[in-house]
């Protein structure tokens, strides 16, 4: 099957049109394969050719987004025999719904966003006459510890090794520094009731309250309460 497919996506590259490769996995091939799971596979594949100005957008536009960390949703038409140089045929939506690219008679207000919504999605939307992938991108999350003391430097490390941006509050900066903080993105030394505002908390954030004492606590969680996190 694999081989199959890579002789397909070499043939993609010279008649620049979309294929749609259906797969039944048998025992014998799970057994050759040294797979567990049977079952239909069907694998989409799609030559993108730079000339294609609306895909560039609709790419640049995505990579801006995972590289400033906000989540967005690309869309893609799944159909044989789509030309590489084709327009309408994908769109990524980044925060507030803008959008690069188009496809003609879909609407992104249908679709699922959030912390709840799947990862993936195949759907068949009327007016639009062929089947969608859905792709939900959630860039690595931010999460904001304050208190920089013995647990939230553990806290900080495991953090680290699952992908989230972090940022350490504190108000001593014997405590809040780079010996002690090495793997976090930004140190802020800053009194917990003055720091909010200097923040960019989102409903990608997390914000994890660690503090010195029930006071400090209280005041980080009140002004917490308001935030998207």
């Amino acid at each position: 099957k694999k081989a199959k497919a890579k002789k397909e996506a070499e043939k993609l590259m010279q008649s620049g049109k979309s294929s749609i490769l259906h797969f039944h996995m048998t025992e014998d091939d799970l057994a050759g394969a040294g797979m567990i799971c049977g079952g239909r596979v069907d694998i989409y594949l799609e030559p993108l050719f730079p000339e294609n100005q609306e895909t560039m957008s609709v790419y640049n536009n995505l990579c801006n987004s995972m590289e400033t960390r906000e989540p967005g949703i690309l869309a893609t038409v799944v159909k044989d025999g789509i030309s590489a140089g084709d327009t309408g045929t994908r769109a990524f939506f980044s925060k507030g719904r803008k959008k690069a690219g188009d496809i003609p008679g879909f609407d992104i207000k249908n679709i699922k966003s959030g912390h709840n919504a799947p990862a993936f999605e195949l759907i068949s939307p009327k007016g639009c006459g062929s089947q969608i992938f859905i792709e939900h991108i959630r860039p690595g999350c931010k999460i904001f510890l304050f208190g920089a003391g013995h647990v939230s430097a553990a806290v900080s490390r495991l953090a680290k090794t699952v992908d989230f941006e972090i940022t350490l509050i504190d108000d001593r900066p014997e405590f809040a520094n780079r010996q002690r903080f090495h793997e976090a993105d930004e140190i802020m030394v800053e009194q917990f009731s003055r720091v909010f505002n200097r923040l960019k908390i989102t409903d990608n954030s997390y914000i994890v309250i660690m503090t010195r004492g029930h006071i400090h606590d209280k005041i980080v969680l009140e002004q917490a309460l308001a935030t998207d996190a």
